[in-house]
């Protein structure tokens, strides 16, 4: 398939900025690499700014047992559905999804991490907590393979942290940060379009995503005329494109009221469904729905009760 002249370059800026994989070092594909962009702030910050999302119109044509009753409450609740998003369940409790061992994290004089140690399964949804600048966010950058640990070792989705295989995992990995990850001159409808099309998905799928979050009458509002809790449901939305392995939603459920919180259960249970694992940071622990919940402390991890 032909492609633009816009995408030849955005796939270069993913090799620039460390996201695709060295040149001869495997045989990742440059689709791949391009699919790497997987809904993160981060790096759709870090690559598509100003004038560049103008030009990307061209590209862009809950609890443990009660899980499925109480997504479907949910969802006549917030009038939101995901039954036009098809997953394939392929749940394995057995299978890992994430190792960390005594993984230590410096930068300049700063200790963020110590010695930090986790074990994340297919088919849970785990909670995590702690107070500002005690290193959740940093932890999760280290779950999607954006920062590497100065100390301690790590798999991630059978790939080793640090090297090369990280690319190849990276499309199977979401992360949702504090900030959205969206042009702000494009219309909701663009925007998931264009992931889609990143991750090679069908080109319905942006549509029945943003339907499935209850965007569907504002998926042609460009998305600096959203408000906060509308760009919030739009990253939801992008997870339902992406169909990840493993979800990292970092304060989770910022920017929604509390009649639409529960979408970000109905969210995080389709990925179980579909065999993935999810973390979800939170300042509100009553809010979660979660199997177990870890609290992080000074850069060190530890259970919760």
């Amino acid at each position: 398939m032909a492609i633009s002249v816009f995408e030849r370059q955005l796939r270069g800026r993913f090799y620039a900025a460390g996201i695709g994989p060295d040149q001869g070092s495997n045989q990742t594909t440059v689709g791949a690499a391009v699919r790497s962009i997987t809904s993160t702030a981060v790096i759709f910050g870090r690559l598509c700014q100003g004038r560049e999302a103008v030009h990307a119109k061209q590209l862009c044509g809950g609890g443990r047992s009660t899980r499925a009753k109480s997504g479907t409450d949910r969802a006549e609740r917030t009038g939101t559905t995901t039954d036009s998003v098809q997953y394939n369940p392929s749940v394995n409790s057995k299978q890992q999804i994430a190792a960390l061992e005594d993984i230590g994290l410096r930068l300049g004089d700063t200790q963020i991490l110590r010695h930090a140690k986790l074990t994340l399964e297919a088919g849970e949804k785990v909670g995590l907590l702690g107070p500002n600048g005690s290193g959740k966010t940093t932890l999760l950058r280290v779950l999607a393979t954006l920062q590497r640990p100065t100390s301690g070792s790590g798999v991630v989705l059978d790939a080793d942290l640090g090297s090369d295989d990280i690319y190849r995992v990276r499309s199977r990995i979401t992360l949702v940060g504090h900030l959205p990850g969206l042009f702000a001159e494009l219309s909701l409808e663009e925007n998931l379009g264009f992931a889609s099309r990143l991750l090679d998905r069908g080109p319905e799928r942006a549509e029945q995503a943003l339907v499935a979050v209850g965007l569907g009458g504002a998926m042609r509002r460009r998305a600096d005329q959203c408000s906060k809790g509308m760009l919030r449901r739009a990253e939801l939305a992008r997870v339902l494109v992406a169909e990840p392995k493993m979800l990292l939603l970092d304060e989770a459920h910022a920017g929604l009221d509390e009649s639409s919180a529960g979408l970000v259960d109905i969210v995080a249970d389709r990925v179980v469904a579909g065999g993935g694992a999810v973390i979800l940071v939170s300042h509100e622990p009553e809010r979660l729905n979660v199997d177990r919940a870890i609290r992080m402390t000074d850069g060190s991890l530890e259970a919760v009760s």
